[in-house]
């Protein structure tokens, strides 16, 4: 079995994330990254800056974690992030996420 917070985990969660939420959630020099990882027993992946889903500018964000808990509570802490994230889009739009 793999090791808890592994890449291989038995649950993965796949997002898509705009670049103000992607510098959210990787917070300075990745602290918040690392701090959600901590806590929640999982591991974040995110597609590197020129890396976007098909069709769009939206990066990829990958939940993985070996029990749905650690998933759960990533996506918790993500949540908080994203919130943060609309307030800021009602004083500044953001531009097409999509090509």
């Amino acid at each position: 079995m793999a090791g808890k917070g592994s890449r291989s985990g038995r649950h993965a969660f796949k997002v898509l994330c705009p670049e103000p939420l992607v510098s959210s959630i990787m917070g300075a020099r990745g602290a918040t990254k690392d701090a959600i990882q901590a806590e929640t027993g999982t591991k974040l992946v995110v597609s590197n800056r020129d890396e976007h889903f098909p069709g769009t500018r939206f990066r990829v964000l990958v939940i993985y974690s070996d029990e749905a808990t650690g998933v759960l509570g990533a996506l918790d802490r993500i949540v908080n992030h994203i919130a943060e994230c609309a307030e800021s889009e009602k004083v500044k739009p953001p531009p097409s996420f999509v090509d």
